[in-house]
């Protein structure tokens, strides 16, 4: 049983996905006849108005939940559609409710308009943020590659510098001059036992303080050099980090400061460069103008096609109409018809041989509202179609 109940429900799904779409597509037929041509017009491009302002605060919605997200999108389409809603209570005389409708569209809109900011803010703002971030990167690598530079001249010189002062450090050795040092302290030590420390001693010992710094320069020289190759490899490096980050550019920056570039020009105070401070209140600026005509586009447009349904629309809403049944408008017409021509026969032949009242049909009506310009377009409407009748009756 349980299995069987399962399989009905499953059954039933295509029925009631077919019920929804019937049911959908009834109620925008509806309200597509209720509208003139350009209403029609209107309301297509409000119902593209309202998608694309539900979706925006759906879209910063999701930065915070999944339930801000459908509340935003729920009020973004209150927003759209209450000022017609407001309109119309206004015209069918409930202002009370006309005006509690308008003044609860003031909180809603203003949420609204702050979900359109801060979509554009996580837009634009973001894309300025990370094309900051990128380009800082990018700076870097080439500071990099302008130090690494810096330092190969920096060991190039102090080499060319001591080759030049020593042209014999090319052909030694720090550790081949420092191999000496021991032989040369021993032949020290032993002319001064002899005699003490007389002019050969003096000259070892020069020899040997000589050798020493020629020991050293020519380490200093080996320490250039090899600092020098690890510059190279450093610069190397460098470069090929450099030539692998590639300038940003934010098409939210290149928009703020051509736009605050041109008012500058436009007040006779051209601005090249853009401060840091002068595009983020510009950018605030384009941001809140932005968002407010987002704003307000799909509730304009669809209060306008509101303006323009069809006449005697809003009448039956306020009226009301009667509920007819069916009826086949041809039966009726020839039905009509038939009676219409039976009546004008017996008038046609009146006491001073024609219509009666001189051959002058007479007819009132009165004419208060949108009703009664529509009451009043069927009576000539049949009078037209008496006077075919007569045509056709005086042909026969």
């Amino acid at each position: 049983m349980q299995h069987a109940s399962l399989w009905q429900l499953f059954k039933a799904i295509p029925r009631g996905l077919a019920a929804v779409i019937v049911g959908v597509g009834s109620f925008l037929s509806t309200q597509w006849k209720q509208y003139t041509p350009f209403g029609q017009m209107l309301w297509i491009l409000s119902l593209f108005a309202i998608s694309v302002d539900a979706g925006i605060s759906y879209e910063f919605g999701t930065t915070l939940s999944y339930l801000h997200a459908l509340g935003f999108g729920l009020v973004a389409l209150a927003f759209c559609i209450l000022p017609d809603v407001a309109a119309m209570e206004f015209r069918k005389g409930r202002k009370t409710t006309a005006g509690w409708i308008g003044l609860a569209c003031v909180p809603l809109g203003f949420v609204a308009l702050l979900t359109h900011v801060g979509y554009s803010a996580s837009i634009r703002v973001g894309d300025m943020q990370q094309s900051d971030v990128s380009n800082v990167k990018y700076e870097d690598t080439r500071a990099a590659v302008t130090d690494a530079q810096a330092r190969i001249k920096q060991f190039s010189d102090r080499i060319a510098s001591l080759k030049a002062a020593n042209p014999w450090i090319t052909s030694v050795s720090a550790d081949g001059l420092k191999a000496q040092e021991p032989a040369l302290e021993e032949a020290i030590a032993q002319e001064a036992k002899r005699g003490g420390c007389g002019p050969k001693c003096l000259a070892l010992k020069k020899e040997l303080a000589d050798t020493m710094e020629r020991a050293g320069k020519a380490e200093e020289l080996a320490s250039h050099e090899s600092m020098l190759l690890a510059a190279q490899r450093g610069l190397d490096k460098a470069r090929a980090t450099a030539k692998a980050t590639n300038y940003v550019s934010s098409t939210a920056v290149n928009h703020t400061d051509t736009l605050f570039k041109a008012v500058s020009f436009l007040r006779g105070d051209f601005v090249n460069n853009v401060t840091v401070t002068e595009r983020e209140a510009t950018n605030t600026g384009i941001m809140g103008i932005s968002s407010l005509a987002f704003l307000l586009l799909a509730p304009m447009f669809y209060f306008a096609a509101g303006l323009n349904r069809r006449p005697g629309v809003l009448d039956a809403w306020i009226h009301g109409e009667k509920d007819e049944a069916p009826e086949d408008i041809w039966a009726r017409q020839a039905k009509r018809n038939a009676g219409e021509v039976a009546a004008l026969k017996s008038l046609e032949h009146g006491p001073a041989g024609g219509f009666t009242n001189n051959g002058r049909l007479h007819s009132e009506i009165s004419i208060h509202d949108e009703r009664g310009v529509n009451a009043f377009k069927k009576e000539l409407a049949s009078h037209a179609d008496r006077a075919l009748a007569v045509l056709s009756g005086a042909t026969a």
